[in-house]
């Protein structure tokens, strides 16, 4: 509290009219990046296009504030905000033809999948190609041919390709659970 009122010119003592603490202050820092969340338009009965673009808004807060993004799973309150984005996810699951369990389990998966990739920056900082060169470089093509053979395609994958095969995963994944629960049980 002391850096951040000497960066502004303040007093410490100061900022203590604005925030109750340090939680409060980073509290509201990732409150302010989620009040960011700013989908794409599509199409209500496009429940793919819905949530995809709902992860990639999602995505971009992280783009653009790599550094503040872990603040928005900090002991946040649910704010309308907040809940308007799972809303409109769950919606969207409900269009796909999830019941509430379902569209609740989809949401879950999806979300701690990504958040996961998110928070591991691999949309900004992945380097994961140097990794799999390192040690292709390194193991024993006799003994771990696959290996050998599958790290000259993964050192030259983006952390944004691995990002965008994965929501592709987990949307064609919510889909047959979807079809699946349309079908009749026998």
């Amino acid at each position: 509290m002391r850096r951040l009122g000497a960066e502004l010119g303040v007093e410490a003592m100061a900022l203590y009219t604005h925030v109750r603490d340090k939680d409060d202050l980073l509290t509201s820092v990732g409150e302010r990046v989620v009040g960011e969340f700013a989908p794409a338009p599509v199409e209500p009965d496009d429940w793919t296009g819905r949530v995809r673009a709902s992860v990639m808004a999602w995505a971009d807060l992280q783009i653009r504030h790599p550094q503040a993004f872990p603040l928005v799973y900090r002991f946040r309150p649910d704010t309308q905000e907040g809940v308007a984005i799972v809303e409109g996810m769950l919606e969207a699951f409900g269009i796909a033809g999830l019941d509430s369990a379902g569209a609740a389990l989809a949401y879950c998966t999806l979300i701690g999948c990504l958040d996961g990739m998110l928070l591991a920056g691999y949309l900004t900082t992945y380097a994961g190609g140097l990794a799999w060169s390192r040690a292709a470089a390194l193991v024993d093509a006799d003994r771990f041919p696959r290996y050998r053979s599958a790290a000259a395609h993964a050192a030259g994958l983006s952390g944004a390709e691995i990002f965008e095969h994965a929501l592709q995963l987990l949307l064609r994944g919510i889909e047959q659970d979807a079809r699946s629960a349309d079908l009749p049980s026998s």
